[in-house]
């Protein structure tokens, strides 16, 4: 870093050059924000990208105009070159968008975990005969076969035989229950020692492990009332920096303080006004939170449930044995032979 500022006064060409060489790619790399921020700005609905988009050009051909003035001569404004400002701020905003990315990619693979839990094919009786078939071609109605150790492919109900029925991935319950002629069985649930006759009751969209996946999704895509507030803060925000920035330059020429330091003032506004953590925070944090549950097997039902639940001081669970790890476990050895 040293070797550069140095630089900057030894040879004020050389090191505008390099500034300059080395901010290419990240433009050619933030590019999609830029192209977002003009499209919003043409549609008269400027966000965050918007005002990363104008602070971008603007301390681009601002600092471009600077290093041409330099290469013929001016070398004191060596000091007016904003080509870091320009990479940092698009560095900062893609690094938040890759984590958000990143944390929408690790949240829809929890929740894919959970759609694999149910079997691709099920067994189907039909006049007398037992045939395979995939779960795409059972329909509401048939009469399915489970044999111990299978999983139920779908949501029905025992119509034949008794078995247990291990649901903990449902239930939390480590003990396998008995289910007998009439009982629900839950499609991905296993058939512990019995074989059982069942009659499909809930396909595809319509199954348990279905809604489950649809409430993480509606708990992603779903906004907190903070979220909806902050939209609003950002939307009222990102005009208003404008605005201010605009009326800086304006002023600053009124009051005689040069053009040159006056389109200073107005790439300063929007440099320092961007990114927003009001915009970029907040979303990030319900995603990321999201995804983390997901991953625990904890689901939330919808984000205003998320924000709630940070204001919860007591938790009363219905029974006992609701708080298990799932599947069964040692807890003590002894011996009784003495």
């Amino acid at each position: 870093m040293f070797n550069i500022l140095k630089l900057s006064f030894i040879n004020p060409i050389v090191y505008g050059i390099m500034m300059f060489i080395l901010v290419i790619p990240f433009i050619i790399y933030g590019f999609d924000i830029i192209k977002r921020g003009i499209l919003r700005l043409i549609k008269r609905e400027p966000n965050m990208d918007s005002l990363v988009t104008l602070s971008v050009i603007a301390s681009f051909i601002y600092s471009l105009v600077n290093l041409i003035l330099i290469i013929f001569g001016h070398k004191e404004l060596v000091n007016n070159l904003y080509f870091e400002s320009v990479a940092m701020v698009i560095y900062f905003v893609k690094l938040g968008k890759y984590i958000d990315k990143s944390n929408k990619i690790k949240t829809s693979k929890a929740i894919s975990e959970l759609v694999t839990i149910t079997p691709e094919f099920a067994y189907k009786k039909s006049d007398k005969e037992l045939l395979k078939v995939t779960i795409d071609e059972v329909k509401k109605g048939d009469i399915l076969v489970s044999k111990p150790g299978m999983k139920f492919s779908v949501d029905g109900i025992i119509v034949n035989g008794e078995s247990h029925v291990n649901e903990s991935f449902i239930t939390g319950e480590a003990k396998p229950i008995k289910k007998r002629i009439g009982d629900n069985v839950i499609a991905g649930s296993i058939n512990i020692d019995g074989l059982i006759e069942y009659k499909a009751l809930k396909i595809g969209k319509e199954s348990m492990v279905s809604e489950i996946v649809n409430l993480v999704n509606e708990s992603i895509t779903s906004k907190l009332k903070i979220e909806r507030v902050t939209d609003k803060i950002s939307g009222l925000f990102v005009p208003f920096v404008i605005v201010v920035s605009i009326i800086g330059f304006i002023v600053y020429l009124l009051i005689g303080k040069g053009f040159n330091q006056a389109l200073m003032t107005f790439v300063t506004v929007l440099v320092v006004a961007c990114p927003c953590a009001i915009g970029l925070a907040t979303p990030l944090v319900v995603v990321v939170a999201n995804g983390v549950l997901a991953r625990l097997g904890i689901l939330i039902k919808d984000s205003e449930t998320l924000e709630i639940t940070s204001k919860v001081k007591t938790i009363i669970f219905d029974k006992t044995g609701t708080l298990t790890y799932g599947d069964l476990r040692i807890s003590r050895l002894a011996n009784y032979s003495s």
